[in-house]
């Protein structure tokens, strides 16, 4: 797994990003051969040859200054992004650990310098499984942000996102929601109509509201003694009920903006009003959904690559499939697999389900084969017109124990 690009990408390549100007991203970015070297070793997944030359450049600094010396931040950060590529998380928390003190030491406690390496390190806590950790060190990247920048300054807007895709990914959409209307706000006072971070936190924020009517199954945690993280994890905590309206005006807002702009596209426009249709169908609001397929239909005429994209299959919108089974914790696991065929109505529901393959006999089919009558499509379009769909496959792939009393001794 390529640990360090997914918080590399989220929080330094983000446009406008609070802490990435352009003093600091070269800075972060290192003028340093040996530093660029390192950032390419990672990049390509070199981690043994980065963690060395890493290591060596640690060494280097202190024999000629000391273990405190700035200079230092930045090797032990690309140090323990090396040690997480290698799945060395303990090690890779070491020097993060390593990296902030430093940084603490020459710039002070509370500055938005350190911002980059707590991010590293909710990420490390995240993939050794302490989610209370990593959520406090996310929780923690934001205070030193509205510390920096206070609660009113556009450049928050990349945290805001970061702090809402952890609380997603956490599936507590309700703290998520909060962040992300934050974003909005922020967006529509200081940035321009069309700034692309305003689009992303309409569409994130619309999402929160799906997530809450919809939510996508989540496996079961292992029980870590920590009663706070089942309280922030209960998805059913505040339910809505009134979570339609909020979400399509956001959506409905994300159009708008798309067909205002001089030098918009069909396509931007199309995809805009897609997530909005999808919404409405969702919703079973089918007098709006289908008229606005119909508008998209349109819009896509030109481009038959673009129209054959979105309407010539039916699309999955919600296909909430279970968790594999618990004993995917050992160490020895087999492959098992339920393979459905069904019928996709001109309306997007599931009906005529059937088995066509289960292994291990009975292990998940029921459990597939209830989620699955739950699903929502996008049906295929003929013509602009939706149409029925048959033969329609799903296929659920999941690690098992086998049981070791029907495995045959070698």
């Amino acid at each position: 797994m390529k640990y360090r690009a997914s918080f590399i990408l989220a929080s330094l390549a983000m446009v406008g990003s609070a802490w990435a100007d352009e003093t600091i991203r070269e800075a972060l970015l290192g003028e340093s051969s040996a530093l660029t070297r390192i950032e390419v070793q990672l990049d390509a997944n070199e981690y043994d040859a980065a963690a060395v030359a890493a290591e060596q450049m640690v060494e280097e600094i202190e024999d000629r200054s000391h273990r405190h010396d700035l200079e230092l931040a930045r090797p032990l950060m690309l140090l323990g992004d090396a040690r997480l590529g290698l799945a060395d998380v303990i090690g890779a928390l070491d020097a993060y650990d390593r990296s902030l003190l430093v940084t603490r030491v020459n710039k002070g406690l509370f500055t938005a310098d350190q911002i980059e390496v707590v991010y590293r390190e909710a990420t490390a806590y995240a993939a050794l499984g302490d989610r209370e950790s990593a959520n406090n060190r996310h929780q923690y990247a934001y205070d030193l942000l509205t510390r920096t920048y206070g609660n009113d300054d556009p450049r928050l807007i990349p945290g805001l996102f970061l702090i809402a895709d952890w609380y997603n990914e956490e599936h507590n959409v309700f703290v998520a929601r909060r962040f992300l209307a934050q974003a909005v706000l922020l967006g529509k006072r200081h940035l321009s109509a069309d700034d692309p971070k305003t689009i992303r936190a309409l569409k994130g924020l619309a999402r929160t509201f799906r997530e809450e009517r919809f939510p996508t199954i989540v496996p079961e945690k292992q029980n870590t003694g920590n009663p706070s993280y089942y309280r922030v994890n209960n998805r059913y905590q505040q339910v809505q009920l009134n979570n339609f309206s909020p979400g399509e005006r956001a959506l409905i807002e994300v159009i708008n903006i798309e067909m205002a702009k001089p030098d918009g596209s069909n396509a931007e426009v199309a995809a805009a009003m897609l997530e909005l249709a999808d919404w409405y169908l969702l919703f079973e609001k089918y007098n709006r959904a289908f008229p606005l397929y119909t508008r998209i239909w349109e819009l896509l005429e030109s481009d038959p690559d673009g129209l054959e994209a979105v309407f010539k299959d039916p699309t999955p919108l919600y296909l909430p499939l279970p968790p594999p089974p618990t004993q995917v914790l050992a160490s020895v696991t087999e492959d098992g697999i339920v393979e459905l065929a069904l019928t996709v109505t001109d309306r997007g529901l599931v009906s005529d389900l059937s088995t066509l393959r289960s292994e291990p006999e009975g292990m998940m089919e029921f459990k597939v084969r209830k989620a699955t009558r739950r699903a929502r499509y996008r049906p295929a379009f003929v013509e602009a017109l939706p149409v029925l769909t048959e033969d329609v496959r799903v296929e659920y792939h999941f690690p098992y124990k086998p049981d070791p009393k029907t495995v045959p001794a070698t």
